[in-house]
């Protein structure tokens, strides 16, 4: 979604979501999943097993764009359309496991990640 919404905005276009935009994913920036894959190959207790890698944040679509539109300072009229079936309504992982396990925490917040 990051990379469609900021196509959308760097083109002065209107950006579309399907439904509200009030359903939330778990945005994380690949840095973070790398630190966490690299953790994990560091740590022989941790072969074998599976860890969530995300923020442990939940953030709405609608919060996203807002976001991204005030970094790159420019307005945002989305286009609402109809939810697509299948679709989940919410979505945002549990990552004690990979703290505890690995000692891992993301370190790149949405702000820091639209920023960047």
């Amino acid at each position: 979604m990051i990379s469609i919404f900021a196509s959308y905005l760097l083109e002065n276009k209107q950006p579309s979501i399907y439904g509200d935009g009030e359903q939330t994913r778990d945005f994380v920036n690949v840095a973070d999943v790398v630190e966490a894959n690299i953790q994990a190959a560091k740590m022989p207790e941790a072969a074998g097993s599976v860890f969530n890698v995300a923020t442990g944040r939940a953030v709405t679509l609608n919060e996203l764009l807002k976001t991204m539109s005030s970094i790159l300072n420019v307005p945002f009229a989305p286009v609402y359309g109809d939810e697509r079936a299948g679709d989940i309504r919410h979505s945002w992982a549990t990552i004690s496991k990979a703290k505890e396990m690995l000692k891992w925490n993301p370190r790149i917040d949405l702000e820091m990640d639209c920023g960047n």
